[in-house]
């Protein structure tokens, strides 16, 4: 249950990533290249994360820049799906409650009461019309809500992650029947197929955006498995919400498919929300990890300035660049680890280096040429993919040199 529970979070990134690339190509293509490109990344990460080369001072700073880019790409998504304060203020009681009650009654009766309390406060979002909360409100209990959990105690922070899991379940298992049911939809002539060549590029950026270097316990098939699932419903057409209300058609008829819509994309701010405090976790276990657990300027500094970059890049960058620049990241993370174990591992960390690289170079260029630099927000996109090509080669660049140095060591 536990790496079930860390995994699932991130059908929230997937149902995203899938409606984003899906525009790109053809869905039948993209599938094919969605489970070629799981099929060839996931034994690059297995290895990469059996190697345990992970206390260099380099790979710490590109962890912690890679998780704080993916809680930028989760956080503007939420933001732009209008995630209701509603909502986000459920998520946190649940999580509350959950706690409260996990270490007095266990973890069964802890499930249950997260799962009325999120129920309930999904409920009354409905009942709350949209127009009383504008966009500065959602906002500000949004950055109130995350820097609070991101200053909360690791324990506490591992406890918030499992304590949404009833809802993940729920949505899994409607999203599986949704699909398996699928052959029952109007049928509709096969789209044409057009292949742009940037599909090739964000595949595999797309895919190791699920994940981050370092935790093994997370299981990757389950993770491709998502991905796949979320490109399945998106087939149908319209965003991740809307296809799955599609497919649902069966069940609660075509007056209620609006109201379905809307019903699956407040469950998907639950999981957004339950990736935000997934990723505030691992923030926290990199510093423990890097022996940095103890200052007070980095447990309030990074999520401050964590919930910053995402208030900023909700302003300048695209949700598909965000979650490009998370997986370009990821890959580099990876790429660093394969690269201070040496040997055969360094052409594997080449190509992840090479296809990370051009992803980053992709966007860069992309945002030069659509933006006018008229505000500061528009400047943000280009130089935070500088920083990572610069961030990125160094780090590189120091694997492979402690390699040299560790098989070649210098004569005193």
């Amino acid at each position: 249950m536990k790496g079930f529970a860390r995994s699932l979070p991130f059908l929230f990134l997937a149902a995203q990533a899938a409606s984003y690339v899906s525009s790109v190509s053809s869905w039948p293509v993209f599938l094919v290249m969605v489970v070629a490109a799981a099929g060839l990344m996931m034994p690059l990460v297995s290895r990469a994360e059996r190697l345990r080369f992970t206390q260099s001072p380099e790979f710490s700073v590109l962890q912690q820049m890679s998780l704080v880019m993916l809680f930028v790409a989760v956080f503007q998504n939420l933001v732009l799906t209008r995630v209701s304060p509603v909502v986000v203020l459920g998520f946190v009681a649940a999580g509350l409650c959950y706690v409260a009650v996990v270490n007095r009654f266990g973890k069964i009766p802890a499930l249950v009461v997260s799962s009325i309390v999120s129920l309930s406060s999904l409920s009354a979002s409905f009942t709350v019309l949209r127009a009383v909360f504008t966009p500065d409100i959602t906002l500000i209990v949004l950055i109130l809500v995350m820097y609070t959990v991101g200053t909360l105690s690791h324990p506490m922070q591992e406890k918030l992650v499992e304590a949404l899991t009833p809802v993940h379940i729920s949505l899994f298992i409607l999203l599986a029947v949704a699909v398996l049911l699928s052959p029952f939809s109007p049928a509709e002539p096969p789209p044409a197929i057009v292949v742009q060549a940037e599909s090739f590029i964000l595949l595999p950026a797309v895919f190791l955006a699920f994940t981050t270097a370092g935790y093994s316990p997370a299981p990757r098939l389950f993770e491709a498995a998502l991905l796949v699932l979320a490109v399945s419903v998106v087939a149908v057409g319209g965003s991740f919400p809307q296809a799955s209300a599609k497919l649902l058609t069966l069940f609660v008829g075509e007056p209620l498919l609006n109201t379905s819509a809307e019903l699956i994309q407040a469950v998907l701010h639950f999981v957004g929300l339950s990736a935000l405090a997934m990723i505030l976790c691992r923030m926290s276990m990199a510093r423990r990890a890097a022996g940095l657990e103890g200052r007070a300027s980095l447990t309030y500094g990074v999520p401050a300035g964590s919930v910053g970059l995402a208030v900023s890049a909700s302003l300048g960058f695209s949700a598909g660049d965000a979650v490009l620049l998370a997986g370009a990241l990821n890959m580099m993370t990876f790429a660093v680890l394969l690269a201070a174990a040496g040997g055969k591992s360094l052409a594997a960390a080449a190509f992840l280096l090479l296809v990370s690289f051009n992803t980053v170079v992709f966007i860069a260029s992309r945002t030069i040429t659509v933006l006018s630099f008229e505000t500061a927000a528009s400047l943000l996109p280009p130089a935070y993919s500088v920083a990572v090509m610069v961030l990125g080669t160094w780090a590189f660049s120091h694997a492979v040199v402690g390699w040299l140095l560790r098989r070649n060591p210098p004569e005193l």
